[in-house]
């Protein structure tokens, strides 16, 4: 449910609201949601360390609600998964790298 408004045309948090999410759950998922503006950011974002300071604040927002901490962690430990990559690129090990910082900050 973290991704539906994230990924899917059509969703909002008034929709999910509308559709029986309570307002603990709606919050909970906006602290592990990127905005419009926060992705596009992070898109043209060129530089390895300023793409990591961006999602690192991104993570201390999810850090900030308990069911999204836990969410962001779950989400991660799956994103963690390598066995589905078949030809691991510097790209993937950069994102995995950032994966591991993010963890460690969501479960310290």
């Amino acid at each position: 449910l973290h991704d539906v408004v994230e990924d899917c045309e059509g969703w909002s948090w008034e929709r999910l609201k509308e559709q029986g999410c309570s307002d603990k759950i709606i919050e909970a998922l906006k602290s592990v949601s990127k905005t419009l503006e926060e992705e596009k950011q992070f898109k043209e974002m060129d530089d390895p360390d300023e793409k990591m300071e961006h999602y690192l604040q991104f993570i201390q927002r999810a850090k900030t609600n308990k069911i999204g901490r836990n969410v962001k962690a779950a989400d991660i430990r799956d994103n963690l998964d390598i066995s589905r990559i078949d030809d691991i690129t510097e790209r993937d090990i950069n994102r995995l790298n950032r994966y591991k910082k993010a963890l460690s900050i969501l479960t310290e």
